[in-house]
């Protein structure tokens, strides 16, 4: 599929990934399209007809599922929001595996900085944390060894498009070990390259419906 917005400028020949205080601006050119994109994206999204979400909303469970069989530790995932897929179903019923498995979602702490994750069951009292997304209200902090990261866009290099706020890519950049990422998103989303830059970190699976 195309990009939905006219075209960037060509990828650097190198982009590696950088801490938030080494990232340089954002060429004006690019930030425009990628905010075009975002937005054409999102609309996309929930535009999705209730057949085609159904169909790859079950696409996405049956590998989310296969790729978390025997992994054992702590899952990063997402509160879904704006026509998301819905990883708790899936989440869910890997806690239930039992052993060392414990699931937590992430939580803003302050503006420009990498996100916390906080432990989360089905049973955890949540607080709406803003932007239609929830956190738990409190409980411990984990360090994810997987990470579900959410698409709102994505290319097949792996590299993702999200809402702006440079949230994950901070957080990935300062996680020590990085935990392994799966981007989740829907198929309609893929767009030919979104011109990584150094502050880009390239995800290490994709899971597309």
């Amino acid at each position: 599929m195309t990009d939905p917005a006219p075209a960037a400028p060509s990828a650097p020949a190198s982009a590696t990934a950088a801490s938030a205080a080494d990232v340089p601006p954002m060429p004006a050119e690019l930030a425009a399209s990628r905010r075009a994109w975002r937005k054409a994206l999102l609309e996309r999204r929930a535009a999705l007809p209730p057949a085609e979400r159904t169909r790859a909303d079950a696409a996405i469970a049956q590998q989310l599922r296969a790729a978390l069989e025997g992994e054992d530790g702590t899952l990063g995932f997402y509160w879904p929001i704006q026509s998301e897929f819905d990883a708790r179903p899936a989440v869910t019923d890997w806690l239930l595996g039992g052993g060392l498995r414990r699931a937590a979602l992430p939580v803003v702490v302050r503006r420009n900085a990498p996100l916390i994750f906080r432990a989360w069951t089905p049973a955890t009292v949540m607080r709406p944390a803003g932007f239609g997304t929830s956190v738990p209200a409190d409980g411990e902090t984990l360090v994810p060894a997987v990470l579900l990261v959410p698409l709102v866009g994505f290319d097949d290099a792996g590299y993702r498009l999200g809402y702006g706020g440079g949230y994950y890519d901070r957080t990935l950049a300062a996680l020590q070990p990085r935990p392994r990422t799966l981007g989740i998103g829907y198929a309609a989303c893929r767009l030919d390259s979104i011109v990584p830059q150094a502050f880009d970190l390239r995800l290490d699976r994709l899971i597309i419906g």
